[in-house]
């Protein structure tokens, strides 16, 4: 009697699966049993140096700035590869 070719392709997979998603599942149950009470105002605040913060803290770039950046970052990598 031959096993089936594709078993170790399923048990692959089952492996592969099983790995990431055990541990995940153990995090969940671990935060479900040992999660402290539910946040309040003074939990979700904004806290800066004991400072009341001033405004939104995000602030919207725009897409120059990350373009510049890439670009920077392009010549930076390509210099160092010239150099040798």
């Amino acid at each position: 009697m031959t096993p089936n070719p594709y078993l170790f392709i399923v048990i692959f997979v089952g492996v592969a699966l099983a790995f990431p998603l055990i541990p995940l599942a153990l995090a969940w149950i671990w935060r479900r049993i040992f999660q402290p009470s539910k946040p309040g105002p003074d939990k979700t605040s904004t806290y800066e140096c004991g400072v009341e913060s001033i405004g939104d803290a995000q602030i919207q770039f725009h897409s120059q700035y990350y373009l510049y950046a890439i670009i920077l970052l392009l010549k930076r990598f390509a210099g160092g590869l010239k150099r040798k």
